[in-house]
Order: structure tokens, then C-alpha cells, then sequence
């Protein structure tokens, strides 16, 4: 966006030129795989950006300058479990996240320039033991609403008995496990091969363009990978590391921050109907954390729990709207006094979401939530200090296609 404007220098008229550029690119790879003896789920994501100014000015009093940044932040996680005998399970996960920031700042007319670059990055490996499935049910679900989206169309007259439930939701599960590169050619084959099935099954009769925008519609649009069911428990060892670099450097600069963690998390996943999920999370744990241990350690976190419950509300194939209450309790002991006094750390919240389907081009996204955080230090003597921090956020996004 560039922009010429005019301004009053003294007694005279004094024009002074005002640029900037800025764009953004983001991008997602995710991959899941559900096999007998087999969970694995991967995910790769990125973000930058770049932001330009330049200023430029008739008045002496007013100097030239321009300035720019760069953002670059990908991050990297992976699941694996390999189920060994039935129920039982060892696996590993994997975070990796980094962040890469260059700035810089110049004076034309002094000619002077100054820059920056931050980097950072993070590795978090866990080693884990447990028992428990969580199984994907979406595809049975998508079929029960792409059936009653037949029905509803005048399609079908009759509901689907439950093995052709599964048989249908057996078919979309295989075909969407396929790896075809071209998109426009992957669509024509799932596509396809749920038609043959609705043909095979001898329950649609009359295949016109009634039939073909219902199947087109709920495979297309639909939520994948949302709805599980089952429950699991998982013990997981993490070590972890991060590190820093600055330019301009510091003393803090490429000094490590190194943790270990143990913890246990239990998950229930239950469909209570078609149309309404709960989802159960308990989880606890202790952690150790060496912030600059190379020169001394900043404090050492102590045990923590942390539950949450969650519905979601699936009315179609295209919609779901979800709400969440957590809480969750920390003890650390801090050495920034002496003698080593326990840090608390209470936190609780509840929030809203949803992505309402209106029609194929326009949809309606929104959030709201709540949160409250505790955190006092008791000394010996008495509390040494209380900090309370709650409030409220959300927003609403129109989203609307054009073609």
C-alpha cells in the first residue's frame, strides 16, 4: 500500500511519501494412520511473514527511513503408537518448534543502519507406555448423516440397518487412506468408490443430480478426525531443551533451558448419539525445569493435575459447535527465595466454540472464553505475594466465498 499525503511545514506546504508492503504465507501437512497394530499421526505446519516501510519526506525537519521484518516460525509434531498385543501399547511423540526473526532499521540522511536477528528453537522427545484405544468414528457417523440427507431429499426410503452402516463407513475409511498426488484425481476416486458402493448395496435406484450433490456435498465438506471413541491411558517420560541466539548478542544468548517430565493422562471418548459428543481428560505429573543451567537455575517446577470435560454438538456432517471447562493446579518451588519457597498456581476457564454451515459458500466462525488464574508464593514468614489475572475474549468471522 503506498500513500502521497500533504502536511503543514511551518508556513509552507511540505509532502512526504508514506510505503508499505506486507504479505503472509501459511501452510499445513497432516497425515493420520490407523492400522491393527499401528496409530501413528503427523503434522507439519509454517508461517511468515513480511512486513516493509519506508518513509520519505520534502521536510529537513522530518528524516528519511525505512524499515522491514521478517518472520519465520514452522513446527513439527509427530505421534506414533505400536500396539504390541492387544490394549497395549509403546510409542513415542516428538515437538519441534523454532522461530526465526530479522529485523532492521536505517536513517537515510544520517545514513545509519541497525538490525537484529532472534532465533529460537525447541525439541521436546517423550518415550511412552500405556493401555486403551481411541478409535476414529467419523466415517460411521458421516454416513448416517449422508443417509438422512438422502432420505430427506426423497433418495432413499428407508434407513440403513447397522452392519450397512459399517459396511459404508468401512468403505469411506479405506478409500480416504489412499495416496493419490493429484488432488482432482484422489476426489474422483473416493468418490467413485462410494458411488459403486450405493450402487452394489442396490439401495439408491434412480442415480440423478440429487444423488451426486448430496455424496458430493457431505464427502467434500464434512469434518474428519473429530469424533473417537474409546478410552486410553498414557505414561510418558519427556526430556526437553531449548535454546536461544541473538544478534546483537547478549549474556543470555545460547545459554540452554533444559526439562524432564513425568506424567500420566487418561482420555474418555464417548459418542453419546449421533448428534452430541463428551470428551474426558485427566492428567498428572511432575516436572523439573533448568532454566540457564550452565550458569544457575532460575527454579525447579514441582507436581501439577489438570482436568477437563468437553461436549461438542454435531447437528450435520458440516457443522459443530463445542463447549470446554478446565482446571488446573501447579506447585513449584521457586529459587528466586531463600529459603526455597512453593509457588501455587491455580488456573480454571471454560470456552465456546463454533463453525456453523449456513450454505456452501458462507459460513459463520466463532469463540468466546473465560479465564481465571491464581498465583501466590508462601514464604516462611507469610504470603509473600498474590497475583490474579481473568478475563474475557472471543470474536466472530464471517467467512464467505465468492467462487
Amino acid at each position: 500500500m503506498q500513500a502521497t499525503q500533504a502536511a503543514l511545514d511551518f508556513d509552507n506546504t511540505s509532502y512526504f511519501q508514506d510505503s508499505r508492503f506486507s504479505n503472509s504465507i501459511s501452510g499445513t501437512y497432516s497425515r493420520f494412520r490407523n492400522l491393527e497394530k499401528i496409530q501413528a499421526q503427523q503434522l507439519l505446519s509454517f508461517n511468515s511473514s513480511i512486513n516493509l516501510n519506508r518513509f520519505k519526506s520534502e521536510s529537513p525537519a522530518i528524516q528519511d527511513s525505512a524499515s522491514g521484518r521478517f518472520l519465520f516460525i514452522p513446527n513439527y509434531n509427530t505421534e506414533y503408537r505400536n500396539y504390541f498385543v492387544p490394549n497395549k501399547f509403546w510409542g513415542f511423540e516428538l515437538d519441534l518448534s523454532s522461530t526465526y526473526d530479522y529485523r532492521y532499521n536505517r536513517n537515510e540522511i544520517l545514513n545509519t543502519r541497525s538490525s537484529s536477528n532472534n532465533f529460537n528453537i525447541a525439541v521436546a522427545p517423550t518415550l511412552q507406555f500405556g493401555w486403551g484405544r481411541l478409535e476414529p468414528i467419523d466415517d460411521v457417523f458421516l454416513a448416517k448423516f449422508m443417509v438422512d440427507d438422502m432420505k430427506e431429499a426423497g433418495i432413499l426410503n428407508q434407513d440403513l440397518t447397522q452392519e450397512e452402516l459399517f459396511a459404508l463407513g468401512s468403505t469411506m475409511a479405506f478409500v480416504r487412506n489412499q495416496r493419490i498426488f493429484d488432488f482432482r484425481r484422489l476426489r474422483m476416486y473416493e468418490l467413485t468408490e462410494i458411488d459403486k458402493w450405493f450402487s452394489g448395496s442396490g439401495l439408491v435406484g434412480n442415480q440423478d443430480f440429487r444423488y451426486f450433490t448430496v455424496l458430493n456435498d457431505n464427502w467434500l465438506y464434512a469434518y474428519r478426525n473429530v469424533r473417537f471413541a474409546g478410552q486410553r491411558t498414557t505414561i510418558g517420560l519427556s526430556p526437553s531443551a531449548s535454546w536461544s541466539y541473538r544478534s546483537p548478542q547478549s549474556s543470555l544468548d545460547m545459554v540452554a533451558n533444559l526439562g524432564l517430565s513425568l506424567g500420566v493422562t487418561y482420555e474418555l471418548h464417548r459418542p453419546l448419539n449421533q448428534h452430541w459428543q463428551s470428551i474426558s481428560t485427566l492428567s498428572a505429573g511432575a516436572a523439573v525445569l533448568c532454566a540457564g543451567c550452565e550458569e544457575n537455575s532460575e527454579f525447579f517446577p514441582g507436581p501439577n493435575i489438570s482436568l477437563s470435560q468437553e461436549y461438542g454438538w454435531f447437528p450435520n456432517s458440516r457443522t459443530r459447535v463445542s463447549g470446554s471447562a478446565f482446571v488446573s493446579y501447579l506447585t513449584r518451588f521457586s529459587l528466586n527465595f531463600s529459603p526455597t519457597a512453593p509457588e501455587k498456581i491455580l488456573s480454571t476457564g471454560i470456552n465456546f466454540n463454533a463453525d456453523y454451515f449456513v450454505n456452501y459458500q458462507f459460513r459463520i466462525l466463532a469463540n468466546l472464553g473465560y479465564g481465571y488464574s491464581r498465583q501466590t508464593v508462601d514464604t516462611f514468614f507469610s504470603n509473600d505475594y498474590l497475583i490474579v489475572i481473568n478475563g474475557i475474549q472471543g470474536g466472530i468471522t464471517f467467512n464467505y466465498t465468492f467462487f
